[in-house]
């Protein structure tokens, strides 16, 4: 059986959703959410932050199961906590957002 601090993260799009609220589902602070929140754009952030990751676009969160958005596996090599993880790939999509409103300013 594997420990838990080697289990792969599941990281669901609607942990990134502004619009919910906590207890419908967003598992970080609205500063770092964001709208419309897709598998593909978690992927991607998750990869450029170095983690294993993969994505799994048939499966619907259990909260909504009538939508399929699809969810994101981060295999974890070192010991990190769930919620430090989406902190990370929160912040980090926070960042690419504010690059990219710079580089349209500029031009």
């Amino acid at each position: 059986m594997a420990k838990k601090d080697d289990a792969p993260v599941i990281i669901w799009p609607a942990y990134f959703d502004i619009d919910l609220t906590r207890v419908e589902g967003r598992r970080v602070r609205k500063k770092i959410a964001f709208e419309d929140p897709t598998v593909e754009a978690i992927l991607k952030v998750a990869k450029k932050l170095g983690y294993q990751a993969a994505m799994e676009k048939e499966y619907s969160y259990p909260k909504f199961w009538y939508k399929e958005t699809g969810r994101v596996i981060i295999y974890r090599e070192k010991k990190e906590s769930k919620q430090r993880i989406l902190k990370k790939i929160g912040l980090a999509r926070l960042k690419l957002e504010q690059k990219k409103q710079d580089v349209q300013e500029e031009a």
